[in-house]
């Protein structure tokens, strides 16, 4: 019966030296664990800002998104008016560099 004593004292001693080795990960991740309670409140605030913002956002993207055709129109006005900006340009660039400036008219 001492042997069977023994036996079960041993054991539990190698039991409680395992459990007492693992100790620092446990009180590690305990710490990790409460310091992710800790920042819940703080991110479920942000996260009910970002989801009151979003019909603001999405507002604004519809607008920009509404605007493209108006935007693209007035895109094709200065694409039309590039190449006669460019010959006046031309034009003033070999005026300035012939002598005096004059203006030539089409």
């Amino acid at each position: 019966m001492l042997h069977e004593i023994d036996i079960e004292l041993v054991t539990v001693r190698q039991g409680v030296s395992d459990t007492v080795q693992v100790l620092p990960a446990i009180r590690d991740t305990a710490r990790k664990v409460t310091t992710i309670f800790d920042e819940l409140p703080i991110t479920a605030a942000k996260v009910s800002t970002l989801h009151n913002e979003l019909p603001a956002i999405s507002g604004k993207i519809t607008a920009i998104h509404d605007d493209m055709p108006a935007l693209a129109s007035k895109v094709t006005l200065i694409q039309d008016e590039l190449p006669s900006i460019r010959d006046a340009l031309e034009r003033l660039a070999v005026c300035s560099c012939s002598g005096p400036l004059y203006f030539y008219e089409d």
